[in-house]
């Protein structure tokens, strides 16, 4: 995906959290780990571009508790049109931090949010089959003993043959 292509109207707004601050970012917030907020994924079948190189890339950081740092959004395209896509996905664990699908198994390695971004530049990512893993519930941003379930589509790499 080039940046150039993409029409500014059809950018989709980020929804703000309630009176919380939407704003742009660069690749420099993605230095340190972020939440592990995902409001923005993909669901089975979907098929998300990322950009074609690093001048392409457009973040956003929405926040989504005061005093907290933000969920951090990549533009790309999904299906063909331009889409945020929350980059906590990369990074899925289950509660024994092991990673829940083949995306998030292939960037386990990366220090940090901007190697896994990096890593992304020009590939796209296909939404399988549903997958259910346990992780720990969070109250109030505080992680409690308490597990739950989650079900996600299973993220893998689309193979070069596959477009």
């Amino acid at each position: 995906m080039k940046l150039k292509e993409v029409k500014q109207t059809a950018i989709p707004t980020v929804t703000a959290n309630g009176n919380l601050p939407v704003k742009e970012v660069t690749i420099d917030a993605l230095e340190n780990t972020g939440v592990g907020l995902t409001t923005y994924g993909l669901n089975a079948g979907d098929i998300f571009e990322f950009p074609s190189s690093e001048e392409d890339m457009k973040f956003m950081e929405r926040t989504v508790r005061e005093g907290a740092r933000g969920e951090i959004l990549i533009l790309g395209l999904k299906n063909g049109r331009p889409a945020w896509f929350s980059i906590a996905n990369l990074r899925r664990r289950n509660y024994k931090m092991e990673p829940v699908y083949q995306v998030a198994a292939a960037l386990n390695g990366c220090d940090n949010d901007a190697a896994r971004i990096r890593r992304c530049l020009g590939k796209k990512i296909v939404a399988e089959e549903m997958v259910t893993y346990q992780e720990y519930k969070f109250v109030g941003g505080v992680r409690t003993d308490e597990l739950r379930d989650r079900t996600v589509a299973s993220l893998r790499f689309m193979d070069e043959d596959e477009e």
